[in-house]
């Protein structure tokens, strides 16, 4: 069940960050292109969060707790970049990096109390 859950939390991760890295380098690009300073640094904001999906992904399979953690981080810098530049799409963002926390610790709760019930056991 928890080999089941980090691999489906770092392909989530993975699918996320190859879309979410790859339209902010679009806008980035866009925004360094045109002058527009506000789209390019909205754009490397972004990549930095389609970045650190990735990490999370990838420290999910080895520590599912740890790739909570980093989710969670993700969650409150993909936050502050949508409250900052108002884009509807990083919302949705967070809202992929608050369901990935969550089930990352459920599942590391839920084997860290069924560890604990077998150490007690005669």
């Amino acid at each position: 069940m928890v080999r089941t859950v980090k691999w489906t939390v770092f392909a989530i991760s993975f699918a996320t960050a190859v879309y979410s890295t790859g339209s902010a380098l679009i806008i980035a690009r866009a925004g360094a292109l045109n002058g527009i300073d506000q789209l390019a640094a909205a754009g490397a904001a972004e990549t930095i969060a389609g970045l650190a999906f990735c990490v999370a992904g990838l420290l999910a399979l080895w520590k599912l707790w740890i790739g909570a953690i980093f989710h969670g981080l993700n969650f409150l810098w993909c936050s502050a970049v949508a409250a900052a530049y108002g884009d509807v799409t990083v919302w949705l963002w967070c809202g992929v990096a608050a369901v990935l926390c969550a089930v990352s610790l459920l599942t590391g709760w839920r084997q860290r109390k069924r560890q604990m019930v077998s150490l007690h056991s005669p």
